[in-house]
């Protein structure tokens, strides 16, 4: 009985000391210093940002800025910074004349595209805008976008950009421009895995998509369950779980010399929203790959439409040191807990199912995190 109270005792002490152990661990790990610029024009709030997993990675692998603090997720960005409920500032490169843009490039080591979309009027203002387009108040990638990250090309300067690089409210001079200097070819196709496609029980669901296709289907909108949506233009392809779908969410493939590289799983579950881009130059390497499951019947109906099964998830352009995540990757936070305690990835990766398609913290830790860890170690 004596040793059982001993035993009991040892492991209650254990659990108790052994986040300190982790913390301490994490304090003696080496600071690193980083010149990172990200930039970001989607952010509704302060607590809604579109970089807010980048910044949780670059705290707790301990990237510092040159003066020595951590990245701030609410000050240390370009793009729209909310101010209260009703004001909000703009920071970006667009008053940057070409002498400031090469400075600018000569100091900065990585260059971060989280999020170029923007805000519309209805966004900032709360309106509902579920079931209509609204303006843009602001977004898209301008000149002096295009100038800086020309710029950081010519350095070999490291360069990453997510999902909605290409999309309006960018010109298609703008667009053709960057396509040309990162060697890609946006088709205008973006999709997205919504977990009912009942519109009375998804406000995610974007009610314009909706009306689309109604448009097109004699005002018909039978979807109930699961599937992946498909919209260009003003075209849209909807797919539905056990109708057209086998696997009912994308899912992401990696090759195996990818997977040792970036220690990436060899295929995991995706949620969130994603594009179909090509790259067009020789020197690009596919990382990884969106494939979509679909049986006969949603086979026929995307080849009809010309939506490819198969399509790339990640492109690395070697010669241009410039990476391109075909999906909305960084749109998660894991919050600030244990973020400055060693292990925590591993942990979260034992503890989330990889195959989870709900919980889309799971692709961070399984998939996000390794990726952007070495992407950053190697740049």
């Amino acid at each position: 009985m004596k040793y059982k109270k001993i035993i009991f005792h040892t492991i209650v002490l254990l659990l108790i000391i052994f986040p300190f152990i982790l913390w301490f661990a994490w304090v003696l790990t080496s600071s690193k210093q980083l010149n990172i610029l990200v930039m970001d024009k989607t952010v509704s709030s302060k607590q809604n940002t579109e970089h807010g997993g980048l910044f949780w990675l670059l705290e707790h692998e301990k990237y510092k800025k040159p003066n020595g603090d951590f990245y701030s997720t609410t000050a240390d960005y370009f793009g729209f910074f909310p101010l209260d409920s009703s004001n909000y500032s703009v920071n970006d490169l667009s008053k940057y004349n070409n002498k400031q843009l090469d400075s600018l490039g000569n100091a900065t080591d990585v260059a971060y595209f989280a999020d170029t979309y923007g805000i519309t009027n209805d966004e900032w203002l709360g309106n509902n805008q579920r079931y209509r387009y609204s303006m843009k108040l602001y977004g898209g990638l301008d000149n002096n976008d295009f100038l800086f990250l020309k710029k950081m090309t010519e350095k070999k300067k490291l360069v990453i950009a997510e999902f909605n690089f290409f999309a309006k409210p960018t010109t298609n001079e703008i667009r053709k421009k960057t396509e040309k200097l990162l060697g890609l070819k946006w088709t205008g196709w973006t999709g997205k895995y919504f977990e009912t496609l009942d519109t009375t029980a998804t406000p995610e669901l974007p009610g314009w998509i909706v009306n689309l296709y109604k448009g097109k289907h004699n005002g018909e909108w039978p979807f109930k369950k699961s599937g992946i949506i498909f919209v260009k233009d003003e075209n849209v392809v909807v797919l539905e779980n056990q109708t057209q779908l086998i696997q009912e969410s994308p899912q992401i493939i990696t090759w195996k010399s990818e997977r040792d590289k970036f220690k990436l799983p060899y295929c995991i579950n995706y949620s969130g929203w994603f594009d179909i881009t090509y790259p067009v130059d020789t020197t690009e390497n596919i990382v990884s790959y969106f494939k979509i499951n679909a049986n006969r019947k949603g086979d026929s109906l995307l080849v009809n439409e010309g939506v490819p099964r198969v399509f790339p998830a990640v492109i690395e352009n070697q010669n241009n040191n410039f990476f391109y995540l075909c999906g909305d990757f960084n749109d998660v936070s894991p919050g600030h807990r244990f973020i400055r305690f060693n292990g925590v990835p591993c942990f979260e990766r034992i503890l989330s199912c990889k195959t989870s398609i709900k919980n889309s913290s799971s692709f961070f830790w399984h998939y996000y995190y390794p990726l952007m860890k070495i992407i950053l170690e190697n740049k």
